[in-house]
This record gives structure tokens, sequence and C-alpha cells, in this order.
């Protein structure tokens, strides 16, 4: 049954009545009740059962996944956690897995020995040998997009193998382009132990890599891309050459605009913003060897 509730006294009426008939001190209440709205009761609905869950250790109920309690921010009681069911697509249903690549037996002929660790960059590079001659290489296969420029391939033939690794095979390989760097121990500048105390040399590192980026300047090459993996040890002792030309461009002005095809943490501040300068290859070789002198502490 509906009714009204007469907000002059406080009590119940009947929802057919005009005006409130409710008596205080034998005086009737007489407020109109045509603009009251009805009170109409809603049936209780029963009460239903919790579904058994997890508890905190205070009696609070917890979502599904959670591990602290939202309400008092206390752990889950130790009888829960160990008989807590995560519901189907929730974190811990089934374990992780780690990605691991397919694994590649030969790239264009050339027979893969085995993968290089490259983390944080979609280049996959390889360990490989051509079956004819036994040469030895470091096969750079660079992501879908990246057109290496030919002009840039003919200036770096011609500065190896003293300042340019001696690169014995170019092409694509299933859409992406690759390189093959001459090498016989499959080692690169991440692989060379940089003691901080030795000053000696660590002046022969800096001239030697001064040496090989003067003479990338000199031909008008910007690398764009250089890192420890693009650094490797040299036809001399104690030198090095580089690799990994695929991003490189040819240039003779002092600032030119190219979006680089990777970010990482080598680059400078202009090459992050799409320009780049004969110093952005100088900023690069210097932060390479800022953290093998500090051995990865200076990120």
């Amino acid at each position: 049954m509906s009714f009204k509730t007469c907000p002059a006294c406080g009590e119940q009426r009947p929802h057919h009545e005009v005006f409130c008939q409710t008596f205080r001190d034998e005086q009737p209440c007489g407020w109109d009740l045509t603009t009251v709205p009805l009170d109409v009761p809603r049936p209780e609905a029963p009460a239903q059962p919790q579904a058994p869950g997890p508890m905190c250790v205070n009696d609070h109920r917890l979502n599904p996944g959670d591990l602290l309690c939202g309400k008092c921010g206390a752990d889950m009681a130790a009888d829960d956690r160990s008989t807590r069911q995560t519901p189907p697509g929730g974190i811990g249903e089934q374990p992780q897995t780690v990605y691991e690549p397919p694994t590649v037996t030969a790239i264009s002929g050339w027979e893969v020995l085995a993968r290089m660790p490259a983390p944080g960059t979609s280049t996959e590079v390889f360990q490989v040998r051509w079956p004819e001659g036994g040469i030895r290489g470091i096969l750079t296969l660079y992501p879908c997009g990246v057109k290496p420029d030919t002009a840039v391939d003919a200036a770096v033939d011609a500065l190896s193998p003293n300042a340019a690794a001696r690169i014995a095979a170019r092409g694509l390989h299933e859409g992406r382009a690759f390189e093959v760097a001459q090498t016989t121990e499959f080692k690169t500048f991440a692989d060379v132990a940089l003691p901080s105390g030795e000053i000696v040399a660590l002046r022969d590192t800096v001239r030697a890599m001064g040496h090989v980026l003067h003479a990338l300047s000199r031909a008008g090459i910007r690398h764009r891309d250089l890192r420890p993996e693009a650094i490797i040890p040299g036809v001399e002792p104690g030198s090095f050459a580089l690799c990994r030309f695929g991003g490189a461009l040819l240039s003779s002005h002092d600032l030119d605009t190219a979006t680089p095809y990777e970010l990482t943490r080598y680059m400078a501040p202009e090459v992050l913003a799409g320009a780049v300068s004969p110093a952005s290859d100088w900023w690069s070789i210097g932060i390479i060897l800022l953290e093998k002198l500090t051995q990865g502490a200076s990120f």
C-alpha cells in the first residue's frame, strides 16, 4: 500500500488524503498533501549468501586477485592465501612464458652459428659463417622498413678496414635488410673490459675511437646508431672499426633532419628530436665510454 509522509508532522497518511488529518493538541495538521510524493514500499530482497572468497586478517572481503585489503590495507589471511583460487583470465592463472625468438639456421646462404644478444631492440644479430671459404662475420638483420643508403655503402667500403669494418655481404632476407661485418672472434666493444684505473689504456682507446670518428666525419658519414655492438676490434691491435650502417646517412651539412629507426640510450639529444650533426656521433662515443668506465653505474 502506498502512502504519503507529511512534511509538517512526519506522520504517514493514506495516498488519497488531500490535507493531513493528523490531530495534534486537538487540532488537525491540515498540511496540503497534493504536492507530496508517494512512498511506495519495496519488497525486501532475500538475503543472498556471500560467495566464498578471500578475506583479510580483519575479516574484510577481498576482491578476486587482491593481495591487500582495500578497506584497512591488511594482508590476506594465511589460510585464504594457501587455498586462493584465481578466476579465469586473472593474474596467475598460468605462468607467464618468456618470448623466445624463432630458431634461424640460415640467412641468404649464411650459416647461422648463434644468436647474439640484442636487448631492447628489434634488430637481430647473429654469428654467421659462409659455407664456402669459411668466412665468419656478424650479421645484422635490420627491422622491416629500414633501407640502407647505397651511397653510404660505397663510402663505408672506401673506409674499410681502417675505420669501417669489412662488409662481406649486404642484401635482403624476407624483406629485411642485412649486412655481414667480417670478423673472426665475434667480439664487439660490449665484450671489451675497460678498467677505470688504467689511464694509458683509456687514452689509447679514446685516441683510437677519435681516429675512427674523424675518418667518418671527413667522409660525410653520419652513423646515427653508435652503440657498443656497432664497434668491433680492428685489424691492428688496439684499433677499432664500425659496423651497423643501416641507419647512416651521407651529408655535407652541419645539421640535417632524419628520424632514427630505433632509440637507444647512446643517442644525442638532437637525434632524439629528429636531427643529426657530426657532433651526434661524438656524443654517442662519449656515452659509450662513460658506461664502460662506470660499469653501467651512470645509467
